[in-house]
């Protein structure tokens, strides 16, 4: 479990709403992902943020294509806040 508090998640959330206007959605996951090592081996703390999927992993899996398009739009944004990137 993460804390939701976090910097990093607060800012990733910041991120998300000041681009669709809407508050990230939370959910807990019942599969695991690479993101484990990083809390089992460090106690790092981190989130998995992605697209709208259906039937993840299922022979029919598939993604929301606007929300990948939206995803890596909000990453970008995390990323230029988090360093402190000021625009050229």
């Amino acid at each position: 479990m993460i804390d939701v508090k976090q910097p990093g998640i607060r800012m990733l959330e910041s991120c998300h709403r000041d681009l669709t206007s809407q508050d990230a959605v939370h959910y807990l996951s019942t599969c695991t992902t690479d993101l484990r090592a990083f809390h089992f081996y460090n106690r790092t703390g981190g989130t998995c943020y992605g697209p709208v999927a259906r039937n993840i992993h299922g022979v029919d899996e598939s993604v929301n294509m606007e929300s990948v398009r939206q995803t890596l739009k909000t990453y970008a944004l995390f990323i230029s806040r988090w360093c402190e990137i000021s625009p050229a």
